[in-house]
């Protein structure tokens, strides 16, 4: 595997890996979303974002509350609304 990436990998190598870019790597990927603070106060009370995952979950973010997607190999995901990137994890 340290063959097929950078040196240092990035976060979107790991992704690249998980899409199955690579043979018999192919595997779901985890991403968390909360919503924005600076929304949060301007929008409505219970939700301040929606993601959608193409071909899986589809759902609001909540209010200082995270919430984490499962995205399937090669899927791709819109942000809708005010909401930050906690983290991802292939």
């Amino acid at each position: 595997m340290a063959d097929e990436m950078d040196p240092e990998p990035t976060t979107y190598d790991e992704w690249k890996l998980a899409d199955g870019f690579f043979p018999g790597k192919a595997e779901n990927k985890k991403i968390t979303f909360k919503s924005s603070s600076e929304d949060s106060k301007s929008n409505r009370e219970d939700s301040v974002g929606f993601v959608r995952i193409d071909g899986g979950e589809e759902g609001y973010t909540i209010k200082d509350k995270e919430r984490t997607f499962s995205i399937p190999p090669g899927a791709s995901f819109e942000v809708l609304g005010g909401c930050w990137i906690k983290f991802t994890r292939a």
